[in-house]
């Protein structure tokens, strides 16, 4: 199966990117994955922000994003290849249950930092 991964931002320059529509068609079901590594205290801001920012997008190209399919890992590191991610974990078996066909993600590293994470 393959999985479209949108981003909201560029990884190089953090500005906003266009993002091809050939490869998606209007209603497809998508999912939303929100992470932040560190939090000083229990605001929830900088998830909250990423995923107003990723519903714009999915909103944008015409993405199917149900509750269920929002996913976000709070004070979760990606780097910590032993750091358990629920949000993750879940989100993997959505994909792999064919429940979702395209993840849109705030910036890329917000998904992974470690290449083995891609196999």
């Amino acid at each position: 199966m393959m999985i479209d991964v949108i981003p909201g931002s560029c990884s190089v320059c953090h500005d906003p990117i266009e993002v091809s529509q050939a490869t998606i068609t209007p209603g497809e079901p998508a999912a939303i994955y929100c992470r932040i590594s560190h939090t000083k205290d229990e605001d929830q801001t900088g998830v909250d922000r990423q995923e107003r920012i990723c519903r714009e997008i999915a909103a944008r190209l015409q993405l199917r994003v149900e509750a269920a399919h929002v996913y976000v890992d709070d004070n979760r590191s990606a780097w910590q290849r032993n750091r358990k991610r629920p949000g993750w974990d879940e989100m993997l078996k959505a994909m792999g249950e064919g429940e979702i066909r395209h993840v849109v993600v705030y910036h890329p590293d917000r998904l992974m930092r470690q290449p083995k994470d891609l196999e």
